[in-house]
């Protein structure tokens, strides 16, 4: 209650920010984003490479909207001005420069992101945030990879380090949309490997990640916020010595914990936009909760029963490669089964490997449930793979013996 209270309200004092102060840079920005394809690829040809400047053209456009003389309604409307005879970075100059009233709402969001982009908007564009948050990222990366190898698991920091290349990772930072659940993911990450020592502090972490991941994201790799700080903290506490029955409860209440914090963010703003609105906004979300879910996608993967893992996988290293590469990750793969069959040791924890598995189904599992959105964005959302590949690490790291 005290974290989603304080976010809102921090959230509504940026909105006090006064719009000439960041008209400047958001033009610039407009400029910027402009200059190039919404969806551009950075490798060509290479989807996981793709960018989403559409939706920080929107985000923008967002903040632009924010009305220091009507705070709390701006706030809860999160409009922005949209044409449909231009592209979104186009609307978003039109808007800047010609003070267009918004048009449009996307109130089922919180879009808590503004709370960093509009005071730093005051001093940079948007190139200077790609700059800066990705100094970030890196730094908190290298700070979760010491806190790891400091205390002596190189297996976990291997795998993270796997995770990040097979995903990508470092095409992140070229987009705002993406870069929220990084920060929280690592961010978790590190405090969790540095200080946490018994479960009941990794539950109260994780609610809180919940928490700051409704509030942030805009729906890409949510879950990565749950399942990288949750696989890393079991790892800490099964290397402890923690009883194993408590490490299962512990990951029961970790997993209940990040998704009340998330419902519950979200639906907090839901309420406060229909009491401050004068609206049902259950009306405005309820058909886009069904299109992300059911929602018609004219591709093959949208057709077929596990077609969206298969989009999300693909954009994977190797498995994006094409045949070479798909032949060069299925060898991996029954390597490693093959591995830890022959050569597993007999004091493996069957409990903790179990945990791990059930943690690494988590993204796939999202995939299915949310399958309009998992493959008519795959090219972002296949980064929660990233958990997968971890969790792999660390089970294979149970099994084989040190030899």
């Amino acid at each position: 209650m005290i974290t989603a209270a304080s976010l809102a309200v921090l959230l509504l004092l940026c909105a006090l920010i006064p719009r000439e102060s960041i008209r400047s840079n958001l033009q610039a920005s407009a400029e910027y984003l402009g200059q190039t394809d919404a969806f551009n690829e950075i490798w060509e040809g290479t989807a996981s490479s793709r960018m989403d400047h559409y939706a920080d053209c929107v985000l923008l456009g967002i903040a632009w909207q924010y009305d220091a003389s009507h705070p709390v309604t701006s706030v809860m409307e999160s409009a922005y001005y949209h044409s449909e005879d231009n592209g979104e970075a186009s609307n978003l100059r039109d808007a800047v420069e010609s003070d267009l009233p918004a048009n449009k709402e996307y109130l089922r969001y919180w879009h808590g992101s503004i709370l960093l982009v509009r005071p730093l908007l005051t001093f940079m564009t948007v190139g200077g945030m790609y700059i800066l948050f990705g100094v970030i990222l890196a730094v908190l990366f290298i700070t979760a990879l010491f806190f790891l190898i400091r205390s002596g698991d190189v297996n976990a920091a291997l795998g993270l380090i796997l995770g990040a290349v097979l995903t990508f990772a470092w095409f992140v930072p070229f987009s705002l949309e993406y870069i929220w659940v990084f920060l929280i993911m690592l961010a978790a990450s590190a405090v969790i490997v540095s200080r946490t020592d018994n479960t009941g502090s990794l539950v109260v972490i994780l609610m809180v990640c919940g928490i700051v991941t409704a509030f942030m994201d805009f729906l890409t790799a949510e879950t990565l916020t749950l399942t990288i700080p949750l696989l890393l903290g079991i790892r800490k506490l099964s290397r402890a010595g923690i009883p194993e029955s408590d490490i299962v409860k512990g990951s029961v209440g970790s997993v209940i914990g990040w998704g009340a914090g998330y419902a519950g963010m979200m639906s907090l703003k839901w309420i406060l936009a229909s009491a401050v609105l004068g609206i049902e906004a259950m009306d405005h979300v309820a058909g886009n909760l069904a299109e992300r879910t059911n929602g018609l996608v004219l591709s093959d993967n949208y057709f077929s029963l596990f077609g969206p893992i298969k989009a999300n996988i693909g954009c994977m290293i190797p498995f994006c490669f094409q045949t070479a590469g798909i032949v060069a990750g299925i060898i991996v793969l029954l390597g490693c089964i093959y591995a830890g069959y022959v050569y597993r040791t007999g004091s493996a924890r069957m409990r903790i490997v179990i945990i791990y598995a059930l943690i690494a189904l988590i993204p796939l599992a999202r995939y299915m449930v949310i399958r309009n959105h998992s493959v008519l964005h795959c090219f972002f959302t296949f980064r929660a793979m990233m958990a997968t590949v971890l969790a792999v690490t660390l089970i294979m790291g149970e099994l084989l013996n040190k030899r």
